[in-house]
């Protein structure tokens, strides 16, 4: 029941096919089959279908991946492999190419928003309302909202709707609706639980004897927690990706200054017929200079401006970036 009544907020028609009609359900692809058959043997340590098929290996002795790794590799498989694989039941279309067909066809429903999502997929509990407001995990919630629920209504205890990736606001029914109650402490708006209780233990810890926190002491470490779960994830390829004036700048500076694009002659077949030939560097075309051919940063430096002067147009000067 609560699958389908959150089907229902979000938009989602539930339907139901007749038993014994195979025919009017959807199709459905064998997703664990291609698990099974194009990622597990990409991994050490995975299982066998059979007997037969394992035959002497052992994985138990090969396993070596923790489930970080492993979920690490399942998002890029499925993102970089899988996604643009060509599919049988698209036609022989990829599915990133049939997504972006049918995107400018039909458009993508946006998604919802963070009260939708809290009010959806959040954690409903009993909470006790007071003249304070409610506490949750050592936050504070309070509203005008809230207050006039108390004084009106007097309640013991409340139904609020609570989500673990946002803390900076809880939902309170009152009746049949429901009402947003934010945090009193603004900069908790987006942090995760996870987040906010690591935080917390590290500010415990550094003065274990003291039962008051210093909040600005707990925001700072929000912040750096933060910050490292993101160079994290940047690293790791995941979906993160900072395109900001200020970063494009840095990359600019740091990877792209004074860098020009040539481009490759195609190897020719060796006079001796051994092999190819590996063209010179002097045969090397310099790409023309065009806006998407070129990279030059907005500010050239004076240092770098007077080391390109001085350094001779010669072969050693040039840097080759080339495709595999």
């Amino acid at each position: 029941m609560r699958f389908r009544m959150t089907a229902e907020d979000l938009g989602v028609m539930w339907e139901m096919a007749m038993n014994d009609v195979p025919e009017n359900r959807g199709t459905l692809e064998r997703s664990l089959g291609s698990y099974a058959s194009d990622f597990a043997p990409r991994l050490s340590g995975h299982t066998f279908s059979s007997i037969m098929e394992k035959g002497d290996a052992d994985p138990e002795k090969r396993a070596a991946l923790t489930l970080d790794d492993f979920t690490f590799a399942l998002l890029r498989w499925v993102i970089d492999i899988y996604h643009n694989t060509p599919h049988h039941g698209l036609g022989g279309e990829t599915p990133v190419k049939a997504w972006r067909r049918l995107s400018k066809l039909h458009g993508v429903t946006p998604p919802p928003d963070a009260e939708m999502m809290r009010l959806c997929f959040g954690h409903q509990r009993e909470y006790r309302l007071d003249k304070t407001g409610i506490t949750i995990l050592g936050v504070r919630y309070q509203s005008e909202a809230s207050q006039e629920h108390f004084r009106r209504e007097n309640p013991e205890n409340v139904s609020v709707r609570w989500h673990p990736k946002d803390i900076g606001a809880i939902s309170v029914k009152r009746g049949k609706t429901w009402y947003e109650v934010p945090s009193l402490d603004p900069s908790l708006r987006g942090v995760a639980a996870q987040t906010w209780l690591t935080a917390v233990r590290h500010v415990r810890d550094a003065n274990p004897k003291s039962n008051r926190l210093d909040n600005v002491a707990v925001r700072d470490a929000i912040r750096a927690i933060q910050a490292r779960n993101e160079a994290a994830m940047a690293a790791a390829g995941l979906n993160l990706e900072d395109w900001s004036e200020e970063h494009c700048a840095k990359e600019e500076k740091k990877l792209l200054a004074g860098i020009e694009f040539v481009e490759r002659k195609e190897l020719r077949q060796a006079k001796d017929g051994l092999g190819m030939e590996i063209p010179a560097s002097s045969e090397l075309s310099v790409a023309a200079e065009k806006p998407s051919a070129r990279v030059t940063p907005s500010k050239p430096t004076k240092r770098a401006t007077q080391g390109r002067r001085a350094t001779p147009a010669t072969s050693q000067s040039n840097m080759t970036i080339e495709e595999n």
